[in-house]
């Protein structure tokens, strides 16, 4: 557990083929751990391509601190700017 809590949009890059998937959280650092154990077992788009490629083919980085509030316009945004969805990406719907 990470004690700093930063909020904000960040994003998880594939080196690989370089596919990008956007997500927003509350604690990040915490949410990017969650990301992790949830790749082992859970059958989403960029839990499939960890298990694929494995944990250390993928760059995890903070686009945005920001407000609670601002999380969902700043998601999109970011979303769109990564070309993040499927299939060019591995986010699947917006929040």
């Amino acid at each position: 557990m990470y004690t700093t809590i930063i909020t904000g949009v960040y994003l998880i890059h594939n080196t690989i083929n370089g596919k990008n998937y956007v997500g927003q959280s509350k604690h990040i650092l915490n949410r990017w751990n969650q990301h992790r154990c949830d790749s082992k077992t859970k059958d989403y788009p960029l839990y499939r391509a960890i298990r694929k490629y494995g944990i250390d083919k993928f760059e995890f980085s903070i686009l945005e601190e920001c407000d609670i509030d601002e999380l969902p316009f700043k998601d999109d945004y970011y979303i769109d700017e990564y070309n993040a969805y499927v299939p060019y990406g591995y986010n699947i719907n917006r929040p």
